[in-house]
């Protein structure tokens, strides 16, 4: 559509397997998508250039979820993940990404 300023799409399969009632062993591989035909990109000049993003994203990794007490969860992620901007490829990144949290339910 002509009125799009950005979109998106998304894609994540996060198959898990419990080694105990408690205990999670998880697998992760993901892809994430943004586009659009209507950026600018304003570096070191005046005059601001057309240039349309088109950002793909993806990862691949392990981790696992443990119910430590009732209601209570510690989460940890370790993923690589790949930034891959296609018409500009100085943005390009690769990164290892380590992520916990502990979730609370009430």
């Amino acid at each position: 559509s002509d009125d799009m300023l950005l979109w998106g799409s998304y894609i994540r399969f996060e198959p898990a397997v419990a080694l105990t009632s408690k205990f999670y062993l998880l697998g992760l591989a993901g892809f994430e998508r943004w586009a659009s035909q209507k950026a600018y990109l304003k570096y070191q000049t005046t005059k601001a250039l057309h240039c349309p993003i088109d950002y793909r994203d993806y990862a691949i990794g392990i981790g696992f979820d443990w119910e430590i007490l009732s209601r209570v969860g510690l989460h940890a992620r370790v993923k690589y993940m790949q930034h891959d901007d296609i018409n500009l490829p100085e943005n390009n990144y690769k990164t290892p990404v380590i992520s916990t949290e502990i979730k609370m339910w009430f």
